[in-house]
């Protein structure tokens, strides 16, 4: 399985980690639209995209199987 993208980052405190993954979704959104007409078929990877965070922890990964890559990113954020 390929993962094309992986953003592992520690943070000062739980609400920067918060605040960083306010920010990773806008980022994400931003790269939905511009790939919607520059590579249309990246498009599903980057709305399946995980981003997520756990204590000061924030972690974005873009995958072909996303379900895949959520299971172990919380396993690892436990």
């Amino acid at each position: 399985q390929l993962v094309e993208r992986l953003l592992a980052l520690v943070v000062a405190a739980a609400e920067a980690a918060a605040a960083l993954v306010t920010k990773l979704e806008a980022r994400n959104a931003d790269r939905i639209e511009n790939y919607s007409s520059y590579i249309p078929s990246e498009v599903p990877k980057l709305e399946d995209a995980v981003i997520i965070s756990g204590g000061r922890y924030v972690v974005l990964c873009v995958a072909d199987d996303a379900a895949a890559a959520k299971k172990i990113v919380d396993k690892a954020l436990g």
